[in-house]
């Protein structure tokens, strides 16, 4: 995992707008079954990094699938376990939502607009050159 993926840059009311959830079950899913922790900021915030996100996503979409809360957190649990932590864009939900592709050298610069447009409900690729985006292209 990158660097990028692990650094916490999503406040809990950007993460229940991405997910359609509300901040408190994030909260509640946190104290009780202690999978995901955010980071916390100096202020005491909690703070997301992707790759927490998208083990988010991979709960909520096994919920949509009908499944409880209790036995989509121990089937992350598992898949973190087995070191087969759900990949970006895994989960079914992915296919009803627009994608954005964003192709920038500068992996940095890239951040700023896929945080908002995640905030906003889309799912984003980045590429940093033409080579990296074609496949991105072609997949979806």
């Amino acid at each position: 995992m990158s660097r990028q993926e692990d650094e916490a840059i999503y406040s809990i009311g950007a993460v229940a707008r991405m997910l359609d959830v509300t901040p408190s079950t994030l909260r509640a899913w946190e104290d009780r079954y202690s999978v995901i922790r955010p980071l916390r900021s100096e202020g005491s915030q909690r703070l997301y990094s992707r790759a927490q996100v998208e083990q988010l996503r991979f709960i909520k979409s096994r919920l949509d699938s009908g499944a409880s809360a209790a036995d989509a957190h121990r089937l992350l649990s598992q898949e973190i376990a087995a070191d087969r932590i759900p990949a970006a864009g895994a989960d079914s939900t992915s296919e009803s939502r627009a994608l954005v592709l964003l192709a920038e050298r500068d992996s940095y610069a890239a951040g700023l607009p896929e945080y908002f447009l995640r905030t906003d409900g889309y799912d984003v690729a980045i590429a940093t050159d033409a080579t990296q985006a074609r496949p991105h292209f072609e997949d979806r």
